[in-house]
Order: C-alpha cells, then structure tokens, then sequence
C-alpha cells in the first residue's frame, strides 16, 4: 500500500503537468536559528546550552490545480514538538529529516 501511494504522489503531478497549458512556479524556503540558553533556578545547578535549528524546502505549482511541497529540518527525529538541536557533542552528526511534505490536487468544477 505504502508503495502504490508514494508512486502515486511522485507521477501524479507529472502526468497532471503534461496536461496543464500554465506555466510551472517553483521557489525554495527555508531558515537558520542559532541562540543560546542559560537556564538559572534556585538550588540548582546553572545550565548553559546552545541550539540550533535547521529547516529548507521546496515547492511547485504545476498550473493552478496541482502543487507539491516538502520541508527538510533538523533535530530529534523522534520529538514531534521542536526542529531545535544542541551543540554540547561537538562533531557528532546531527539529524536531518522530513518535516512535512504533501500534494495537493483540485479536480475541475463543472
């Protein structure tokens, strides 16, 4: 099932373009944050950290009845809440994955 849908979503806008007589409009996205956090609490130690945060995508309009768009960002994969990662391990490799990504169709109005 899995493989049907992803073919689906790769060779639907194609074929829908090939049929399409607008023009195709693409542009990219994406940005870059970096900070630091000190966090300061009674009778605790004081933690110092720094984040970053990594995100860049794309999307196309094939005509006005088809677009597709994608988001790659950083982060803990498994942490559905933030893209952000820690700088503590310096040269260790940092995730990168898929935000978000869809196809949206709009089928003629007769």
């Amino acid at each position: 099932m899995r493989i049907g849908t992803s073919a689906l979503a790769l060779f639907l806008p194609l074929a829908v373009h090939a049929q399409l007589p607008d023009s195709t409009a693409f542009r990219f996205f994406g940005d870059v944050r970096v900070r630091y956090e000190g966090i300061y609490e009674e009778d605790v130690i004081t933690r110092q950290r720094a984040r970053f945060r990594v995100r860049a995508g794309g999307e196309a309009a094939f005509g006005s009845r088809v677009s597709v768009g994608a988001r790659l960002a950083s982060g803990d994969l498994d942490n559905p809440l933030s893209t952000n990662e820690d700088l503590g391990d310096m040269f260790t490799h940092k995730a990168i994955g898929i935000d978000w990504a869809y196809v949206t169709f709009r089928p003629r109005g007769d």
